[in-house]
C-alpha cells in the first residue's frame, strides 16, 4: 500500500495503529517529492505546511487500520500539554490482501532511484549563513505580534541574502522563541545535516516523543533532501544547499516560514542568486551591468515606479526600461 501525506495548514505527527492499538510500523521512501535510495523503517512522522512523505505499507492480517495524527500548533507552551491525537483516515485491509503474498517482499531491501544525484560534501561549501526567525509583540505596531527573519519583516523591493550561482553554502536556521517554523525555499532543495530539537512539551506522536518523531523524520536517512524542514523551538537545523549545476541557475527567489499566518504577516525573504561569471564581491559599493556605480538595489530598487513613459512601462530615476523585478539581478558588489 502506497500512502502520500501532505499538510497544509498546521503541523502533524502521524502514526498508525491496528484494532487492538498497537503501532504498526511503515517505511517512507520519499520527502517532499525526492525519493531516498532506499526506504527507511518509522514508528512515527511529523510534518509541517508544505511537506510531503511518501509512505509504503504492509499488513501482516485482515482488519481495519487507523491513520492517527496529533495536531501540532506553531506555539508550544510550557509544560505537559494534552495529547490531542484523532483518526486522519481508515484502511480497510481484507483477507484477499493480507494473504497476497506481498507481505514477502523486504521493503527495507527495495532500490529506489535517488531524486538527487549526489550529496554536497564539506569541501564543497564556500560560505556559512545564520538565519534567525523571530516572534516580536510591539504592540505600538501592527499587526501584533511581529514575525520577521534576521529582525526584517518582508520587504518585495529588498533583497536579504545573496548567493553565487553553482556554489554550495551552510544555512544555520534558528528560532529563538518557543515557536515551530517549517522553513522553505522557493526552486532550490537542500539537505538536512543537523537539528538541535530544543524545548518541546512532553507530547507523544502515538509512542514516539514528539521530540523524537521531529528527529527521526528530518535525520532519517542522513543527510536528507527536502524542500521544507522544521525549525523546532528553541531549536536549530543546519541545511546544505548547492544554487544550481551551472552559471545559468540566475534570479531572485524566496524563502520563508511555511505556517501561512507566519508568512502573511511579513515572515519572508527576498534571495538573489548571482552569476559569478559577471562580478565580484567587494566589501563596498555596487555596480551595475549599466555603470551605474553606487547603485544598490537593497536600498534603491524602491525609487523605481511604474510609469506610461517607458517602452516597458518602468522608470527609475531617470533610467527609462529598467525593471527592478528583471534587472535586479545584474546588479552585483564590487569593490
Amino acid at each position: 500500500q502506497y500512502l502520500f501525506f501532505q499538510n497544509i495548514i498546521f503541523g502533524s505527527g502521524i502514526y498508525i495503529i491496528d484494532e487492538d492499538g498497537n503501532e504498526v510500523a511503515f517505511y517512507v521512501f520519499a520527502s517532499d517529492g525526492i525519493s531516498y535510495s532506499q526506504a527507511v523503517k518509522q514508528q512515527a512522522i511529523v510534518i509541517g505546511p508544505g511537506q510531503r512523505e511518501a509512505l509504503l505499507l504492509q499488513f501482516q492480517k485482515a482488519g481495519t487500520y487507523k491513520v492517527m495524527q496529533l495536531i501540532i500548533n506553531d506555539f508550544q507552551g510550557t509544560g505537559e500539554s494534552e495529547n490531542q491525537n484523532e483518526p486522519l483516515a481508515y484502511i480497510e485491509v481484507t483477507d484477499g490482501i493480507a494473504s497476497s503474498g506481498v507481505n514477502n517482499i523486504d521493503i527495507s531491501k527495495l532500490v529506489f532511484t535517488p531524486g538527487m544525484k549526489s550529496g554536497i560534501g564539506t569541501e564543497e561549501v564556500v560560505n556559512q549563513v545564520s538565519i534567525n526567525f523571530e516572534v516580536q509583540s510591539m504592540k505600538d505596531r501592527a499587526p501584533v505580534a511581529q514575525f520577521i527573519i534576521n529582525g526584517k519583516e518582508f520587504d518585495v523591493a529588498r533583497i536579504d541574502e545573496k548567493e553565487f550561482a553553482a556554489t554550495s553554502t551552510s544555512w544555520t536556521l534558528t528560532s529563538n522563541m518557543n515557536y515551530f517554523h517549517p522553513f522553505h525555499i522557493h526552486v532550490n532543495p537542500f539537505q538536512v545535516m543537523d537539528i538541535q530539537t530544543g524545548y518541546l512539551p512532553g507530547k507523544l506522536v502515538g509512542n514516539t516523543s514528539l521530540q523524537e518523531a521531529v528527529f527521526a523524520t528530518s535525520m532519517n536517512p542522513t543527510p536528507q533532501w527536502r524542500d521544507t524542514t522544521f525549525i523546532p523551538p528553541w531549536g536549530s537545523t543546519v541545511i546544505r544547499q548547492r544554487f544550481g549545476e551551472s552559471i545559468s541557475w540566475t534570479g531572485k527567489t524566496v524563502f520563508h516560514c511555511h505556517f501561512l499566518d507566519h508568512e502573511d504577516q511579513g515572515m519572508i525573504s527576498a534571495m538573489m542568486i548571482l552569476d559569478p561569471s559577471d562580478h565580484s564581491w567587494g566589501d563596498d559599493g555596487w555596480e551595475g551591468d549599466d555603470g551605474n556605480a553606487g547603485v544598490d538595489p537593497e536600498t534603491q530598487i524602491s525609487s523605481f515606479a511604474k510609469t506610461e513613459s517607458s517602452s516597458d512601462g518602468w522608470e527609475g530615476d531617470g533610467n527609462a526600461g529598467v525593471d527592478p523585478e528583471t534587472q535586479i539581478s545584474s546588479f552585483a558588489k564590487t569593490e
